[in-house]
């Protein structure tokens, strides 16, 4: 099994540029959005401290996760994606009551009610049982880039999902030909079910927003899978992915 390994900031400005009409085409905005309420703007506030002063916590709280990676952009190696998690894109809201707004579709993570999630995660459990960490990635890596193929040519889901609609993770597969946010959320939920150590992260690949997974190894430095750019590649190799800060 061959991985993609790109140390190249030439080919990577190529294939992010294959993708942009994706993202180009949603209303995005740089910046969280918050209510105009000047309380909900202190709370908010507040949980931002409060995100950045714990940033190596342990969060599995669900709303308390999905706010945590709205501030942070990212959900570390020793964190359990929760079912009930929710990513809302930028310039979402998320309330303590669990209320969302998003001007993209909002993906829900929830394991009992995901056909198409359980239906991998079983896989990959299957599939990887004499498996090192190592290959374990690259079986997530390679089925994720096939799942999203053949979900946009059965499904016709080459599309943009509606505005603030909730969608679970796995029926995102195949939406936009497999978006960054997608398909670094599923690889981290599987990753977390069989073993792998995974960073989700969320931040910008030269200069436009983006999602990715890292990935921890024994004995070897860890390494960025970029599912959406076919991309996989040691951290410590490149500048170009940047984490929010």
């Amino acid at each position: 099994m061959k991985i993609n390994s790109v140390n190249n900031a030439e080919y990577l400005v190529n294939v992010n540029k294959s993708s942009q009409f994706a993202r180009k085409s949603l209303p995005v905005q740089d910046t969280v959005s918050f209510s105009g309420n000047k309380e909900n703007v202190q709370k908010h506030k507040l949980s931002d401290k409060l995100a950045n002063l714990f940033k190596k916590k342990v969060i599995s709280e669900p709303i308390a996760q999905s706010k945590y990676f709205m501030f942070n952009g990212i959900i570390n190696k020793d964190t359990k994606i929760t079912d009930g998690f929710m990513d809302v894109g930028l310039g979402g809201e998320i309330y303590n009551n669990g209320e969302v707004h998003s001007y993209r579709e909002i993906i829900v993570v929830n394991r009992e009610e995901d056909k198409i999630l359980n239906e991998l995660i079983q896989r990959a459990k299957n599939d990887t049982v004499e498996m090192n960490e190592r290959n374990k990635a690259d079986y997530i890596y390679y089925m994720l880039i096939n799942e999203n193929a053949k979900h946009a040519l059965i499904n016709e889901k080459g599309i943009i999902p509606e505005i603030n609609s909730k969608l679970l993770a796995g029926n995102t597969l195949g939406y936009m030909y497999g978006l960054g946010r997608h398909s670094s959320i599923i690889f981290k939920v599987i990753a977390d079910e069989i073993g792998v150590k995974s960073d989700l992260i969320k931040g910008s690949l030269l200069g436009s927003k983006h999602a990715w997974n890292v990935v921890y190894f024994d004995g070897d430095a860890p390494k960025i899978y970029d599912c959406a750019n076919r991309v996989v590649m040691y951290k410590n190799s490149t500048n170009a992915y940047k984490p929010m800060k």
